[in-house]
């Protein structure tokens, strides 16, 4: 029998014994790499596109399909957000065509959410959508949708084989998950269940209704997630569950086109602004400190995430089992544990995927170390 939800304000008085921490590298192939954002916006014609397409001529004009590989998501969105946080009104863009307002800097920002979107929740031939309208209704497309996120050993998706191990071994109810990705694939996984839920830990939500008969399982968006819709105009916070926020979208609670998806974008300078930020990264070190194994799977530690480092370093010297704690680092490259080696030495490495490390926890028997 299923245990009834905890409520909010217990979870880390009890503590969960085993963070999972996601990287980029713990999405599917399927998502673009950080590295192909740049290039394929290029490519693409999308109109609500076109301010981001715009910014990209206009303040990199050496930009082509050749060198754009060079060009990281975080260089161009990082003066944009700085000008934004500065108060500096320089419109990158310069006026609208044939018209005298200018394209605002928002404008280019919600067209570059737009794209991250886009990019995360690709055409359905290669993601299942959840079913909306008339598709809902559309038993063919529920059991499609179903069958891709289920958790199984032999799932396509390996968060959906890894939830299913830590089901089967009883180690999910003791798990609390982390992740640096906006994408809803582990989110999904969680919902399908039967028996458990994801919980953001997030009070401020306006919809977060949660059968009670469900256990839930802390999974804890570092830098947001697309299926958390705020609005400019009512600074409302929705929860959407399974579905995407695109940009400009309308908001549930005051009806204008003022909503959101509420992210921190990959840039030094990161937005902290919103009370919910404070509160999830709280809890991410309190997690991190009570945890007795790490799993960091896919994370490449990279400059940008300053804060997150400050978070880890303090976390590896906090907590009853701070001496005892096991750090597992899966990662195809060897640098990201070469970086990660200099806080802590005694971490092990998995160079492998994050599929295949998940193989070798179903023939283990456990968390492969």
């Amino acid at each position: 029998m299923a245990k009834p939800s905890v409520p909010n304000t217990t979870y880390w008085e009890a503590g969960k014994d085993i963070v999972f921490l996601f990287g980029a590298g713990a999405s599917m192939p399927h998502l673009l790499p950080q590295r192909q954002l740049v290039p394929d916006l290029l490519r693409e014609s999308n109109r609500r596109l076109e301010p981001a397409r715009a910014y990209l001529k206009r303040a990199f004009p050496g930009l082509t399909p050749a060198t754009a590989l060079s060009v990281s998501y975080e260089d161009v969105v990082g003066p944009l957000e700085i000008a934004g946080t500065t108060y500096n009104w320089f419109h990158f863009v310069g006026r609208k065509r044939d018209k005298d307002p200018f394209v605002t800097n928002r404008e280019v920002l919600d067209s570059l959410d737009t794209w991250l979107a886009k990019a995360l929740d690709p055409n359905p031939d290669v993601i299942p959508p959840p079913p909306t309208g008339k598709r809902s209704q559309d038993q063919d497309a529920v059991l499609e949708y179903r069958n891709f996120y289920a958790p199984a050993e032999t799932a396509k998706l390996t968060y959906a084989r890894l939830v299913h191990f830590l089901q089967t071994t009883c180690l999910l109810e003791n798990t609390a998950f982390l992740s640096m990705n906006y994408d809803l694939l582990l989110d999904r996984c969680l919902n399908v269940l039967s028996d458990f839920a994801p919980d953001y830990q997030i009070d401020l939500f306006q919809h977060r209704a949660v059968p009670s008969a469900k256990t839930l399982v802390p999974l804890l968006k570092l830098h947001g997630s697309l299926n958390w819709q705020f609005c400019d105009w009512c600074h409302a916070l929705d929860l959407l569950g399974d579905h995407v926020v695109w940009a400009g979208g309308q908001c549930n609670h005051c009806g204008t086109g003022s909503a959101r998806p509420l992210l921190i974008r990959p840039t030094l300078l990161k937005d902290f602004r919103y009370r919910v930020w404070h509160e999830v990264w709280r809890l991410a070190g309190r997690a991190l400190a009570s945890a007795g194994t790490w799993v960091i799977v896919g994370y490449s530690f990279p400059l940008a995430d300053v804060w997150l480092l400050r978070i880890l370093i303090q976390a590896l010297r906090s907590g009853a089992k701070a001496r005892v704690r096991e750090i597992i680092i899966v990662n195809r490259n060897s640098a990201a544990y070469e970086r990660f080696s200099l806080v802590s030495p005694r971490a092990r490495f998995r160079q492998e995927t994050f599929d295949d490390w998940v193989s070798s926890c179903f023939i283990a028997g456990d968390l492969a170390r």
